[in-house]
This record gives C-alpha cells, structure tokens and sequence, in this order.
C-alpha cells in the first residue's frame, strides 16, 4: 500500500502563491506537483478563508495587553479603596481626626 504524501505548510503556500501569481495554469501545478487539482483548490480556499488572521496577531495582542492592564488597573483601584477605608477606620478609632 502507498503512503501518503504529507506537504508542510511552507509547501502548501508555496504551490498557492505560483496558482494565485498565474504564471502557471492550474493543471500545470497540478503535473508538476503530482497533486489532484480539487486538493490544490481546497487548499486555495483554506488560505483564502485565513489570510485575514496575518493581520490579527498584532492587533489581538494589543488587545489582550490593553485587557491585562485594565483588569490590573481595576484590582489596583480597588485595592486604593480598601486601603483608603482603613485608614479613614484608624484615625477615627485613634482620635487623630
């Protein structure tokens, strides 16, 4: 029984940038390669479907920081307030104010 081929992804994006740049037909890839045409499209499609996430890494990241800081900010600011009630609660109790 034959094995499989397995193409990496640098392989797979290679074959999808010559399909999309046209200088090669689809059956020309398609012989080249020694992969069946509708593999090739399916994984034209996936890359299609995907290629918006290139540009999510650093904007999602951002986003997470900004998230991380503003939680950090919250349990900080609440932190104050605890703090601020007990010592308003000292000084009362020692007759300072």
């Amino acid at each position: 029984m034959k094995k499989r081929r397995q193409f990496t992804p640098e392989e797979k994006s290679k074959i999808i940038m010559e399909l999309i740049q046209g200088e090669k037909t689809l059956s020309e890839i398609c012989s080249t390669y020694e992969i069946h045409s509708n593999q090739i499209l399916r994984w034209k499609k996936q890359f299609l479907d995907n290629m918006v996430n290139a540009f999510k890494g650093a904007d999602d990241k951002a986003h997470k920081e900004q998230q991380q800081l503003e939680a950090e900010k919250e349990a900080l600011l609440k932190k104050i307030g605890q703090l601020t009630i007990e010592v308003d609660w000292l000084k009362k109790k020692s007759g300072l104010k």
